[in-house]
């Protein structure tokens, strides 16, 4: 029996965890934390829910966290006194919150991951190729569009295409010394600037509204010819499915730092 934590259970996401996680018979929800919880010990559940992780003292084999950024200190510190795996599913992190969860996982297995679909990550793999083939004679952006309540823009999962794009980018230029990848700058507001689009730039738009679970789309414009490659959540179950994999996956580990990457290689 597989007992999880669950960080974030009264969330969008949450939800949909905590109902496959109650559905599949080799996993128990160990507990809960939650801002919106009130009482550790919950009346309504067989499991107790804290307000914040630095409450929680349940014991459990895996942390999976679908909160928000601002929870994560404490997820880190629950995670350095416990020495138990974390997978990290929330999107929004700066460059100091990674740093510091790459350092955690020296004592510890820690995936992070800004999607955990196979699809996503596929796609991830895709963009690569694409990007070692058509750059810099085809044009890259990004189009991501999320439901309205989504709190960060672009998407955990824009940056993460844009990443490959780079990588891909970087093996086509490898043996060019005058064209550097590291100039390729994420744009994302156009509207102040007139002039032809310079070529070393991926252009990011965001889109708002509805329900829509996810949908992402990358771009290749060349000369006479366009290329899109494209991932389209219909439920926001493939994340569910894809964050348990990845706990099941974790708990088999040593210390480290893991993304998705290393789970489907």
């Amino acid at each position: 029996m597989l007992r999880i934590l669950l960080a974030g259970i009264f969330g969008r996401m949450g939800t949909e965890l905590k109902k496959l996680i109650e559905a599949t018979p080799d996993l128990e929800l160990a507990g809960g934390i939650d801002p919106l919880a009130t009482d550790a010990t919950n009346p309504l559940a067989a499991y107790p829910i804290f307000s914040a992780a630095v409450t929680c003292d349940c014991a459990y084999d895996v942390l999976i966290d679908f909160s928000h950024p601002s929870a994560l200190s404490g997820i880190i510190d629950l995670t350095e006194r416990t020495r138990r795996p974390a997978v990290i599913a929330t999107t929004g992190h700066d460059a100091a919150a990674i740093a510091r969860l790459r350092e955690a996982a020296r004592n510890t297995p820690i995936l992070q991951s800004g999607n955990m679909s196979l699809g996503i990550n596929l796609l991830l793999s895709l963009v690569r190729r694409a990007a070692a083939v058509l750059y810099p004679g085809f044009d890259p952006e990004i189009v991501e569009i999320h439901h309205r309540n989504k709190l960060d823009a672009p998407s955990g999962t824009a940056y993460m295409l844009a990443d490959a794009l780079r990588e891909g980018a970087s093996r086509a230029t490898a043996e060019d010394e005058s064209t550097d990848t590291n100039t390729l700058e994420l744009v994302y507001d156009r509207h102040e600037r007139r002039g032809v689009r310079p070529v070393p730039e991926i252009g990011i738009h965001s889109l708002r509204g509805g329900t829509v679970p996810g949908e992402h789309a990358v771009i290749f414009a060349g000369e006479h010819e366009v290329i899109t490659l494209s991932h389209r959540a219909e439920s926001r179950d493939i994340f569910a499915h894809g964050a348990i994999k990845a706990a099941r996956w974790l708990v088999t580990k040593t210390p480290g730092f893991y993304t998705m990457d290393n789970l489907f290689n």
